[in-house]
């Protein structure tokens, strides 16, 4: 059999490898009014470490924030946000794995957060409301909310709103 035979076989048994393994999925956009009223708790957090860990085959970060304000919610000083994909090394590799969409916290950058619990109940373990919609970078004293709400606005400010979106909302227990 020629080299370019072998190239292309090759190179067909990856791509069907390849495609054999991926998923997709379509995620709903959520209003700013969904993420507030799906949020069991809104905290302003510096990020101060990252962790990777594997579950059932799919690489994770845990991120650790200490919250420096909370606009509701009950959450400890410091929590644990999972977000998809990382950076995992192996042995002697490194195996990186990225979500189209998850969000990635720099160490020691702030971020507004609207948070769940996570799925498996660990007190202080959050998910992001709505795949990482409800994340909202922070740079200096001001946030940068979605430009239908406002657009950059000040933490004070962002609370504000946040707080009056909920007294709106006729579906805004808090459970934690």
């Amino acid at each position: 059999m020629s080299k370019s035979k072998w190239i292309i076989g090759f190179v067909s048994a990856a791509t069907l490898l390849i495609g054999a393994n991926a998923s997709a999925t379509t995620l709903e956009e959520l209003s700013f009014g969904e993420m507030v009223d799906s949020a069991h708790a809104c905290v302003m957090g510096r990020a101060v470490k990252a962790t990777v860990f594997e579950r059932d085959g799919q690489i994770y970060t845990e991120t650790r924030f200490r919250v420096t304000q909370t606009a509701f919610g009950q959450t400890n000083t410091f929590i644990n946000v999972i977000t998809p994909g990382g950076e995992k090394k192996m042995g002697g590799l490194v195996g990186v794995e990225v979500v189209a969409g998850a969000t990635r916290f720099f160490d020691q950058s702030s971020s507004l957060l609207l948070l769940t619990p996570t799925e498996t109940g660990r007190r202080g373990r959050y998910d992001i409301v709505g795949f990482n919609q409800g994340q909202f970078a922070v740079i200096g004293d001001n946030v940068t909310l979605p430009v239908n709400v406002g657009g950059v606005q000040s933490v004070e400010k962002a609370f504000e709103m946040i707080n009056v979106e909920r007294s709106t909302s006729s579906s805004n227990e808090i459970s934690e």
